[in-house]
């Protein structure tokens, strides 16, 4: 009975975001696709400063870095949601304005 836990964390952690960016890139102001990409950067940052709290001088810049990047390999999904969103929001918009000026 383990596999339907997996497939409800699954759906919390991976699968909602991801909707819920795509909600949100799609709103007309710019601002509310770009809240869970900075959500995310945020948390990438504050791991990154208790690896610097705890850690010891030898590995620290190695493991910063992997930290780092690691953390924000969802930052990266969620800005490619919005920006592909978001520039395909553009070009409707200036399908449009050139249909309304083809019939002036």
């Amino acid at each position: 009975m383990i596999f339907p836990k997996n497939i409800f964390f699954l759906l919390i952690f991976i699968v909602v975001p991801i909707i819920l960016q795509v909600f949100l890139s799609k709103q007309n102001s710019k601002w509310p696709g770009l809240v869970l990409p900075a959500i995310t950067f945020i948390f990438s940052l504050i791991s990154i400063l208790n690896i610097i709290s705890f850690g010891n001088v030898i590995n620290t810049v190695f493991l910063i870095l992997t930290t780092f990047l690691l953390t924000n390999i969802p930052t990266i999904i969620l800005i490619t949601i919005y920006l592909s969103i978001r520039k395909s929001k553009k070009k409707l918009s200036e399908i449009e304005k050139m249909n309304i000026k083809d019939l002036d």
